[in-house]
């Protein structure tokens, strides 16, 4: 039913109280105050769907997975954007996944946890020397300043029965956990039983 309010929001809302199909004109109105009203009011349009979405983690993945499957090259160019404005969490993720790869090949416990609980955990000192970590420093030892970098030690490690979880984890430096790990290798060779720095 045309209606002298067509062509406006609400004209579109009129059509929906009616339970009847909106004009192509309402349609765009609608679609024109949708994106106004996003961008006015983005951070708390976005802070309402993060709360939506933790409360019900199911029915968010299966509405993202459906996305997927009917957008692929969109969701293609958003995975490759996020990717591109976050190296250094692909990074941290990637680290992560070696490390529960490592820890289910030996059949050892592991938990999911992030760099930021390690240090909100165990402090920004190196738990091998109890000198300050350099935050900033880069992680990749192909890079130059790497050794005083952080490095996520396991106490225990993988090879030897460790847990991948953050009871059994410490930040460290690199160089610190590079010469533990040389450490632990000699005296594997050498058949001794040294104690874990």
């Amino acid at each position: 039913m045309q209606s002298n309010k067509c062509g406006t929001y609400a004209g579109y809302q009129a059509h929906w109280k009616l339970k009847e199909k909106s004009c192509s004109d309402c349609k765009q109105a609608a679609k024109i105050y949708r994106k106004t009203y996003y961008a006015k009011n983005r951070d708390l349009m976005i802070a309402n769907a993060k709360a939506q979405n933790l409360a019900n983690p199911e029915k968010y993945k299966t509405r993202l997975k459906a996305w997927r499957s009917a957008n692929p090259e969109k969701s293609s160019a958003s995975v490759k954007a996020w990717v591109k404005q976050h190296p250094e969490r692909v990074r941290e993720m990637a680290r992560a996944n070696d490390r529960k790869r490592r820890a289910i090949q030996k059949n050892n416990q592991h938990e999911k946890y992030s760099d930021q609980e390690v240090l909100d955990t165990y402090g920004t000192k190196c738990h091998l020397c109890l000198k300050p970590i350099d935050l900033k420093a880069p992680r990749s030892t192909h890079k130059k300043g790497w050794e005083n970098g952080l490095h996520i030690d396991h106490v225990i490690p993988i090879s030897k029965g460790g847990a991948d979880m953050l009871s059994n984890v410490r930040p460290a430096h690199g160089i610190c956990n590079i010469r533990k790990r040389n450490h632990t290798q000699e005296a594997n060779k050498n058949g001794t039983n040294h104690r874990n720095r």
